[in-house]
């Protein structure tokens, strides 16, 4: 249960973040860069599983040695 919680912690903090720096950078950043390569509407099927996989990673390296090792010190 403890290792669920934490997913759905480092999940939710991870696309919120993800969600807010994409809604202000698109337009800003990727668009003049990208031009017609960067698709008008995204993949479902692919977000889905980036943002599934994404926070396992951050927990596998990040999450789990800052807990083990008690500090955030190691996270980064």
């Amino acid at each position: 249960m403890n290792l669920f919680l934490t997913y759905l912690a480092v999940a939710v903090t991870f696309v919120a973040v993800d969600m807010v720096w994409l809604t202000i950078m698109v337009e800003r950043l990727y668009r003049p860069v990208l031009g017609d390569m960067l698709r008008a509407q995204p993949s479902l099927p692919a977000a889905a599983a980036f943002y599934v996989l994404y926070p396992l990673g951050l927990i596998w390296f990040a999450v789990l040695p800052a807990q083990q090792d008690g500090g955030a010190l190691r996270a980064f």
